[in-house]
């Protein structure tokens, strides 16, 4: 009777004869995935496949081996062949967040039915200019400005001409002043430029190589521009002496009467 070795997932289950297989298979005990091998064969077999070949009658009966004239020498055992490994089945991605663990969601907002999607240019551009816009660029030397002229054209003509023009024409005295007391020449620089020097004065005055700082210097130097009286002073402490004062006095005189 031929035996059977049955494995699944890469291991070895057991020994079965045919009838055990046949009724495992009926019973559920046996799955259709599980292999099975027996001496002979060159690799695993699927159980059902298996089956289904010793069960099948042979063509030929097999020859009568000869007789042995001697006892022969005990056969060397044939090695198994390797047994295949199931293919593991893909796993469902696990989207459910942790115990402690802190999730963002970023949901679409959809957009309302009955109303239209924003469109992607931004609906100022296309309002009319402000006047304030076009007392600007008439200060910059724009001429011949079309009575149609919307805000975005507007803002990019001013944005060129700022670009293109000389630090000179739109910087305020005060700035003019700052940039000449850091030893800037204001007249090779555009705008751009002179914002740049600027906001570099502001956030690191440290940096430059002048005698005083400009927030004393410049009343100083500049005396129209920034007048004594515009310097702070420091009210409070006098304001507190002089109450301090009062209140001692105040107490001396009660004292005495």
């Amino acid at each position: 009777m031929t035996i059977i070795s049955v494995g699944r997932n890469g291991q070895e289950i057991g020994d079965y004869y045919l009838e055990g297989i046949q009724e495992g298979l009926a019973s559920g005990y046996f799955l259709p995935s599980d292999f099975g091998w027996y001496d002979g064969l060159t690799e695993w077999l699927p159980l059902n496949d298996l089956v289904a070949t010793l069960n099948a009658p042979p063509l030929l009966p097999p020859p009568l081996p000869p007789l042995p004239l001697r006892q022969p020498a005990s056969p060397i055992p044939t090695p198994l062949p390797p047994l295949p490994i199931a293919t593991p089945r893909k796993q469902k991605q696990n989207l459910k967040p942790k115990k402690d663990e802190v999730t963002y969601v970023l949901k679409e907002s959809k957009p309302k039915r009955g109303k239209a999607k924003p469109s992607v240019i931004h609906a100022w551009r296309n309002d009319p200019a402000t006047e304030k816009q076009i007392t600007f660029l008439h200060g910059l030397g724009a001429r011949g400005l079309p009575n149609t002229l919307t805000k975005g054209a507007a803002h990019d003509k001013i944005d060129a001409l700022l670009a293109s023009g000389n630090a000179y024409n739109f910087l305020t005295p005060k700035q003019l002043a700052c940039l000449h007391y850091y030893g800037f020449d204001v007249s090779k620089i555009d705008y751009e430029e002179a914002k740049t020097l600027l906001d570099r004065v502001h956030e690191s005055p440290e940096s430059f190589d002048v005698p005083e700082p400009w927030e004393t210097a410049k009343y100083r130097l500049y005396p129209k521009l920034y007048p004594a009286a515009s310097r702070g002073r420091p009210r409070g402490c006098l304001i507190f002496v002089l109450v301090a004062v009062i209140c001692v006095g105040a107490i001396i005189y009660i004292s005495l009467h």
